[in-house]
């Protein structure tokens, strides 16, 4: 859990007054760190926007010696998603810097 414990700091130094919980959770055998954002400040600081919070996001884990890899775009969802709208989900892969390549 040191990549979570670690980027939960990280969000906590950037974001400070936007973090409303931070815990560790047991689902069946899995230990999750739930993290809750606030948008709004704890004393009525400025808003967070989604971009904003992906900045830190891709901040604290390039700090950590990850980089983006590759995305994979996701089924679009919703009622409309047949004709092509909807909203899109993206899965974002991300390799170490230290890691090896597989032969």
């Amino acid at each position: 859990m040191e990549v979570a414990r670690d980027f939960s700091a990280g969000l906590q130094s950037a974001l400070p007054g936007h973090i409303s919980r931070n815990d560790v959770e047991k689902v069946g055998g899995t230990e999750l760190r739930v993290i809750d954002l606030r948008k709004q400040h704890t004393y009525g600081g400025s808003e967070i926007t989604v971009n904003q919070f992906h900045c830190q996001l891709f901040r604290i884990l390039d700090n950590m010696g990850y980089s983006l890899c590759a995305t994979l775009p996701m089924a679009r969802r919703g009622p409309l998603s047949a004709l092509g709208y909807g909203t899109r989900q993206e899965l974002l892969v991300f390799k170490s810097a230290n890691s090896e390549a597989l032969a």
